[in-house]
């Protein structure tokens, strides 16, 4: 009886401690399987002539690569470390790999990097290796990237405000939603910030030919100032409920017209891109000679690496939450019942 009860209470206790986990919003890489580089030539059985030249230090160029077991394109990276960047570069960089064919942890690590360069596609899959270095990165082969990787080592390692990805992820974030509209930035944008979207009537703002649909004044604050971000790409989704052959998005200033931007219309939202928050206003029109077509595409990508069986997404994380949940239930139950009848 004493060992059932260690188990449910061991499952209560994982299950904790997996809430814990993905409700943390930092990234701490002590916490996944990494590999040093004389790690990574062990299991990739590479040598080199150059390890002498190699000694990460708090000033060195953080190179992180996913790789995976048994990748022709992975091997082929790491024995250009060995034979080349070493030799040239070795005083410059650190490189953590971390293997994600067979480790969940670590190709989730990679999933949300992805995520947040806007780089992972609906495939489920990622390309290896997976190297990234400020905000680079590379995938694949690499036998044209060499110039590429070195001149981005060259800049960083020179640059006193020196860009790192997990930094970047603890510190600031891409996406804000608020009332049903995302925003996404090409950049980290401070973590503290809110979004704030507020539907406004601009019926009296008219573009020839279309229907006014909806408006919105779109904002970001800092506490109660508002933040004028700096000028870069960011995408705006809005879901809509009308659905038109062809949409129009309009830049309003002082209740006049001054940009219009071309959208697409993808899975029941309008998607546009601009470099600033404002008000905009949403128009829509019929084309008869179209008919009943739409503008705009969905995009997949071609990647090499599945998730392992047991890496999860975001939608089969809460499936397992349920599940645990309920057999933790039950387990409590189960014990509660037990221990009455031990008392009785």
């Amino acid at each position: 009886m004493k060992k059932i009860k260690s188990i449910f209470l061991g499952l209560i206790t994982t299950f904790a401690m997996t809430l814990t986990v993905n409700a943390a919003g930092n990234i701490n890489l002590s916490s996944y399987a990494s590999e040093d580089l004389n790690a990574t030539f062990t299991e990739e059985n590479i040598t080199s002539s150059h390890m002498a030249n190699y000694n990460p230090t708090n000033v060195s160029v953080p190179i992180y690569v996913f790789r995976g077991t048994g990748c022709g394109y992975c091997k082929y990276f790491y024995q250009y470390v060995a034979d080349e960047l070493l030799a040239t570069h070795g005083d410059k960089i650190n490189i953590i790999s971390f293997e994600i064919r067979n480790n969940a942890s670590n190709w989730n690590l990679a999933q949300k990097i992805q995520e947040y360069r806007g780089e992972y596609g609906n495939t489920g899959s990622i390309g290896t290796p997976y190297i990234v270095i400020g905000d680079k990165s590379f995938t694949g082969n690499i036998s044209s990237k060499k110039a590429e990787i070195e001149a981005t080592i060259d800049l960083l390692y020179n640059d006193s405000n020196r860009y790192d990805i997990i930094d970047d992820m603890n510190n600031n974030q891409k996406k804000f939603t608020d009332n049903n509209v995302t925003f996404i930035s090409s950049k980290g944008i401070n973590k503290n910030y809110s979004l704030s979207v507020n539907q406004i009537d601009k019926t009296n703002v008219i573009l020839t030919g279309y229907d006014y649909i909806d408006a919105y004044d779109i904002t970001m604050y800092d506490g109660t100032n508002i933040v004028t971000l700096p000028k870069g790409n960011y995408t705006i989704r809005i879901p809509i409920q009308k659905k038109y052959d062809i949409y129009e998005i309009a830049y309003i200033e002082n209740n006049q017209i001054v940009e219009k931007i071309k959208p697409i219309y993808e899975n029941g939202e309008i998607v546009f891109t601009t470099n600033h928050l404002s008000e905009y206003a949403i128009f829509g029109k019929n084309n008869t000679d179209i008919g009943n077509t739409v503008e705009g595409s969905n995009s997949t990508n071609s990647n090499e690496n599945k998730a392992p069986n047991n890496a999860q997404t975001s939608s089969m994380n809460i499936v397992l939450y349920l599940v645990l949940v309920i057999g933790s239930l039950i387990g409590m139950i189960y014990i509660f019942t037990s221990n009455k009848k031990e008392i009785a």
